[in-house]
């Protein structure tokens, strides 16, 4: 989404002080994802293990980015997100059943 990208416009923050971020894209300057979330587009990933986890999950209702949240278990909010090299992607394109598994599954 490139194109998003570069007419992304910041339009709030989560009020617990995280890094959570609300986008506004003019769609006069950009078009949608080739791809959908219902909301969430389907790339998340995560850093940490236990309290110390943390994940983060971009929306993209129609195709359009609303959202980057990032989820943490602990009782003070991170102030900043973590270096994108410490994350591990979860789920970068969900995969659709072929055929063949479809015809199993009946």
């Amino acid at each position: 989404m490139p194109t998003q990208s570069e007419h992304l416009l910041v339009t709030g923050r989560c009020h617990c002080g995280c890094p959570t971020v609300d986008f506004t894209v003019d769609p006069s300057n950009a078009r949608p994802a080739g791809f959908q979330g219902s909301p969430l587009l389907p790339v998340e990933a995560d850093t940490g293990e236990g309290e110390a986890s943390m994940q983060v999950i971009l929306f993209a209702p129609n195709g359009w980015l609303q959202s980057l949240e990032l989820v943490f278990c602990t009782s003070e909010p991170p102030t900043d997100f973590p270096a994108p090299s410490e994350f591990r992607l979860l789920n970068l394109h969900p995969q659709a059943p072929d055929s063949h598994q479809a015809a199993e599954s009946k």
